[in-house]
């Protein structure tokens, strides 16, 4: 097993929808219903399990793709 890349491990990802704006994104008087307002998700890679697989495409070298919703502190 090993720690997935998306979530560094933690089990939870921004929002795919609202990108952690936590408003959503046609009508920002409103919340996001994709996360509820939280701006944060179970992992979508993981399934906020916080690990993956060996044999994984997300785990085999420890990279995801250039993914949008990939939390970072960059």
């Amino acid at each position: 097993m090993k720690k997935c890349p998306q979530c560094n491990g933690s089990g939870i990802s921004i929002c795919v929808v609202c990108f952690g704006e936590k408003t959503n994104p046609i009508n920002k008087n409103k919340i996001c219903g994709f996360c509820n307002g939280y701006g944060k998700t179970k992992c979508i890679i993981c399934m906020g399990k916080k690990m993956l697989e060996d044999d994984d495409i997300f785990a085999v070298d420890g990279k995801l793709p250039n993914y949008p919703a990939k939390l970072s502190k960059d």
